[in-house]
């Protein structure tokens, strides 16, 4: 099976709100324009999806779905490594997310758990972090590491 990844496009915004409703993620908030989110793709299905929002030096990682199917294929992993290196190509040094059922899966990944008071205002003031996610939700951040990668 080959998968490829690629930007979602707009006329994919059915298939990924379907796929992050299967995952129980937030879909009344996405962009209208899902231009930092992307997709891996098989032969003939959307597998999985990931999505960032940029608000200068930060982003909010968010959307990280794989379709049952094609679960334990190192889809997501691959998802993953293309938004870090898309919010590195964007000069982000800093990527936040907020989860209620993956904090083991971030943590693997170098995000660390952190007090909601000391996110940044521009995450801070996201759907996400507004309302849209439960105030109980784990926030969590990667910074860059000491070569300055994400």
């Amino acid at each position: 099976m080959t998968t490829t990844i690629s930007s979602v496009q707009p006329t994919d915004r059915p298939a990924v709100t379907h796929l992050l409703e299967k995952a129980k993620l937030p879909t009344a908030d996405l962009p209208a324009d899902l231009s930092h989110f992307f997709k891996a793709e098989t032969e003939d299905a959307l597998a999985g999806t990931v999505g960032l929002e940029l608000y200068g030096k930060y982003a909010l990682l968010r959307s990280l779905a794989v379709d049952d199917a094609y679960r334990n294929l190192g889809i997501g992993k691959a998802l993953y490594a293309k938004a870090m290196q898309y919010a590195t190509d964007e000069g982000v040094s800093e990527v936040f997310l907020i989860t209620d059922t993956a904090e083991a899966y971030f943590a693997r990944h170098g995000f660390v758990k952190i007090d909601r008071n000391t996110v940044p205002t521009e995450i801070r003031q996201t759907q996400q972090f507004q309302g849209v996610c439960p105030s109980s939700a784990t926030v969590m951040r990667l910074a860059p590491s000491p070569k300055g990668e994400l």
